[in-house]
């Protein structure tokens, strides 16, 4: 029975994952509609979704302590109703004020339950199992990207408004308060017992952990950012089609994808750092291409390249900057999601504000190309300056 539950807990996991995943995947779809909804310019609608990226910023850093005074099962239960409350929020908000409540109410419980199923993870599994399953969370990312944006645009196409989209996500919240009644028990499997080894003291903290946690916050921001902007890009540069444009998002997550499920069994035959160098140095080679694009037929090729590069890099990030503490712990998990999230937080207000620049998305895609190259900067010197990996399973991977 406990062999049962401890894989229902994945579950869990992965659905709260999939939430995440369609809420920011939905981005580049619904900016228009919104605009045209509220009267207010596209990047003023790419500045209102900081408070969706920020909420998942201020639920990560929540994550760090709450889970030492609430149990999984409660957070679980209480916090995915009150969002799903958020999300019905969403179809009759009238303002702005309202719209930015609610948002930023589903970005903190998303935050927390990132950080909460990322740390049943590092604690159910170890070892090669930890890496399987944490790239597998990459497919489930992938799969929302690639489903909930076909969801929205045809919520759309048929004469409903685009928060319908987001209110479709309840279909995948209801399962976690569900399971999480009946299978999070009252000691977690253990989860939510005190560790005296994993006290905030004897965290184990280096400039490992820390150089991937900054490739973390980089890749999220430019990650988010070409969801966000790229469809704009395509219809300005090369006079696309606005539903043509959105199947660009549907494109890369679909890649994504297949490559993710491919990237499972990979990751578990090579050094997860060779793998690392294949996905990003072809995320930068995508984004190059973006910007030298000269038609419409090559951008949409290049949405797939771009959805391979996707897969599995940031679970196989976390991975790696695992790697070099001895013993994880929650807070070496939280810090990890910390920085990703705070990137993902930036990406709006900072994407939004080079467009209003420079009055063309072309300014986001030279942004996402120069944070890709660092990331590729950063892990060379983490492998050339021999920086030490201390877990034991780096032997392996």
């Amino acid at each position: 029975m406990v062999f049962d539950k401890k894989y229902l807990v994945v579950v869990i996991g992965l659905f709260v994952i999939f939430i995440t995943s369609g809420l920011a995947a939905q981005i580049g779809l619904v900016i228009e509609p919104i605009a045209d909804q509220y009267d207010v310019s596209l990047a003023g609608v790419g500045s209102i979704f900081s408070f969706l990226t920020g909420g998942l910023l201020l639920g990560n850093f929540l994550a760090i302590f709450i889970f030492d005074y609430v149990s999984f099962r409660t957070f679980f239960v209480a916090g995915y109703t009150l969002l799903l409350l958020a999300l019905i929020g969403l179809v009759g908000s009238e303002n702005i004020v309202s719209l930015s409540i609610c948002l930023a109410v589903i970005g903190v419980v998303c935050g927390i339950g990132m950080c909460g199923g990322a740390s049943i993870m590092t604690k159910l599994f170890d070892g090669n199992k930890r890496q399987v399953v944490l790239v597998a969370q990459d497919a489930i990312y992938n799969l929302s990207g690639a489903i909930i944006p076909l969801t929205t645009g045809f919520i759309m196409s048929i004469g409903l408004s685009w928060s319908w989209g987001y209110l479709s996500l309840g279909v995948f919240v209801l399962p976690v308060i569900v399971l999480s009644l009946l299978v999070l028990g009252k000691f977690d499997f253990g989860l939510n017992q005190s560790n005296e080894s994993e006290d905030e003291g004897e965290t184990e903290w280096n400039i490992g952990i820390v150089s991937i946690a900054c490739c973390l916050f980089l890749y999220m921001m430019a990650q988010l950012m070409l969801v966000i902007w790229l469809p704009q890009y395509a219809i300005q540069e090369f006079s696309i089609e606005r539903e043509s444009a959105d199947t660009l998002i549907s494109n890369i997550f679909s890649a994504a994808l297949i490559s993710t499920l491919i990237a499972v069994y990979v990751v578990y035959k090579i050094r997860i750092l060779y793998f690392l160098y294949f996905v990003v140095s072809l995320g930068l080679l995508s984004i190059i291409g973006l910007l030298l694009a000269e038609s419409s037929e090559s951008l949409f090729l290049l949405s797939y390249l771009l959805g391979i590069a996707f897969s599995a890099t940031f679970n196989s990030l976390v991975v790696y900057g695992l790697l070099f503490v001895a013993k994880p712990s929650h807070k070496n998990v939280t810090f990890l999601m910390l920085m990703a999230g705070l990137g993902g937080a930036l990406a709006p207000f900072i994407s939004s504000l080079l467009v209003d620049w420079f009055a063309t998305p072309k300014s986001v895609i030279f942004l996402a190309a120069g944070e890709y190259f660092i990331i590729i900067v950063t892990l060379l010197w983490s492998n050339l300056k021999g920086v030490e990996v201390r877990n034991s399973v780096a032997a392996v991977y």
